[in-house]
């Protein structure tokens, strides 16, 4: 599990490479919508 920003989104984005599942959450739908937008616009995230 981890946030839509710092470390824990650090962490989810590194479990996430070697194959785990994750859960990623937000305090708002807005700051989720633009943390996965911004990495995937960088194709490290999935």
């Amino acid at each position: 599990m981890g946030g839509s920003k710092g470390i824990g989104f650090e962490c989810a984005k590194k479990y996430n490479q070697v194959g785990a599942k994750v859960v990623i959450m937000a305090n708002d739908e807005q700051s989720l919508a633009e943390s996965i937008e911004n990495e995937m616009m960088n194709k490290e995230l999935f």
